[in-house]
């Protein structure tokens, strides 16, 4: 049970190697393998497609899974992919909007976790909120200054979902946490 929860799943190899370097051994040796991104993956399929097909649109989201599969069954980085995929499930994006045509944009935003599963949520926060991703999933691309004379006013719709859902939501913590 162990490997299915550092994991998105392991097999005889990965669980008896688990087994024999004891849990905090085998967390120790997973910091320390080397991230497996989805962009250069994602990349490196859409030029095999297009190679047979010049005329074919893309990359989308379907090769961003294609490239996610493939990592994912092939990594090292386990621990790595596993808390990758929670964040991603906390910084909510979805290709089941106008990015679903934007492969390159979901893989680098996805690559975020990758990269930074191991580090600090105020690096992540950062990042998440400079990447063309959010910015155009959540409307706050290209997000104008306050005119009040011509009545224009910023898009708050970012600012909500991070104090509602990306931290610790409207009521602050108690002081024991």
């Amino acid at each position: 049970t162990f490997i299915n929860q550092a994991t998105l799943g392991g097999n005889a190899a990965t669980i008896n190697n688990a087994l024999n370097m004891g849990f905090e051994p085998w967390i120790d040796d997973q910091f320390t393998k080397t991230p497996s991104n989805i962009l250069p993956v994602m990349n490196t399929i859409w030029d095999e497609i297009y190679t047979l097909d010049s005329l074919a649109f893309g990359p989308y989201a379907l090769h961003f899974n294609y490239a996610w599969w493939q990592v994912n069954m092939t990594n090292q980085d386990l621990l790595r992919q596993k808390t990758a995929y929670a964040l991603s499930q906390i910084l909510v994006t979805s290709i089941n909007s106008d990015l679903r045509d934007w492969g390159e944009s979901v893989s680098s935003y996805y690559d975020i976790f990758i990269n930074h599963a191991f580090g600090n949520y105020k690096d992540i926060l950062l990042d998440v909120t400079k990447h063309p991703a959010m910015g155009y999933y959540l409307s706050h691309i290209n997000n104008p200054k306050t005119d009040l004379v011509n009545n224009i006013r910023p898009d708050e719709n970012y600012a909500r979902e991070i104090m509602q859902l990306f931290t610790i939501g409207l009521y602050k913590l108690n002081q024991n946490g």
